[in-house]
């Protein structure tokens, strides 16, 4: 659900932003796509709140660095520094 919500948020901005009134271009299209990736993860953190499934005050702090560092991983082999999920 929070997926569709994000393609259809998208979807209206890039239009938008793109070939409307402001006429970003490239720069619109990147706008429209960091919002509407945004809007998917707070509409997922709502989701999951309203199905009881994660606690608000759980978002109110981050986990320790130590617990982030073991799920993540910088490919520096290859070179080309893309961000992995272990």
């Amino acid at each position: 659900m929070a997926s569709i919500i994000a393609n259809i948020v998208n979807f209206g901005l890039d239009f938008f932003l793109i070939f409307g009134p402001p006429k970003m271009g490239v720069a619109g299209a990147a706008l429209a796509t960091s919002a509407s990736q945004y809007i998917s993860a707070l509409a997922l953190s709502g989701l999951l709140v309203a199905k009881k499934q994660l606690d608000p005050a759980d978002l109110r702090e981050l986990p320790p660095l130590a617990e982030i560092r073991m799920f993540l991983k910088v490919d520096t082999v290859s070179g080309n520094g893309m961000l992995e999920l272990q």
